[in-house]
């Protein structure tokens, strides 16, 4: 809500969003459970049926897209990408480590610490020209953080702060 308020989002786009928050959690429990720790590909595979899951409980396609634009799900799409949704939905990912609100770089800092995520960030290096998936999402963190800064027109890596001051 915070950073809907802070994007001037509309009260049909802060919907979205904040739905698209809420089944982001929920599609990612559905994928580990697919998953079931037997490595990326299968992890990957997952991924789709869950979308495919949110569609056919009737979630609308464009917020299954938001909820789907989050840590390092598709970071050269969101790398690239104008939709302020979107790129909300990012950025709330990369800030948020359980129920506190962090810097990207400390976020990915403490997932790269977990054995569960270590052959998904080092399949990155496939993927994005020899950076580990961490590395790779903490480079998008920043500059989609930047995106959205820019929006609101305050001073660069200063959002992470400001979101953290309106929640005391």
């Amino acid at each position: 809500v915070i950073l809907s308020e802070l994007l001037g989002l509309s009260d049909v786009e802060s919907s979205k969003l904040i739905r698209a928050s809420i089944l982001h959690d929920w599609y990612k429990r559905k994928e580990r459970e697919s998953a079931n720790g037997v490595g990326f590909m299968a992890y990957k595979e997952s991924e789709k049926k869950s979308e495919h899951g949110l569609i056919e409980y009737g979630i609308e396609l464009d917020v299954v897209g938001i909820a789907h634009s989050v840590g390092s799900t598709d970071l050269i799409t969101i790398e690239n990408s104008e939709d302020v949704l979107k790129l909300a939905m990012h950025y709330i990912d990369d800030i948020t480590s359980n129920t506190e609100i962090v810097e990207i770089n400390e976020r990915c800092d403490r997932l790269e610490k977990l054995e569960r995520y270590k052959e998904w960030n080092e399949y990155g290096r496939t993927l994005y020209d020899g950076m580990t998936m961490f590395e790779k999402q903490r480079i998008v963190g920043v500059q989609v953080q930047n995106k959205l800064e820019n929006i609101i027109s305050i001073e660069e890596n200063t959002l992470t702060q400001l979101i953290k001051s309106k929640l005391l």
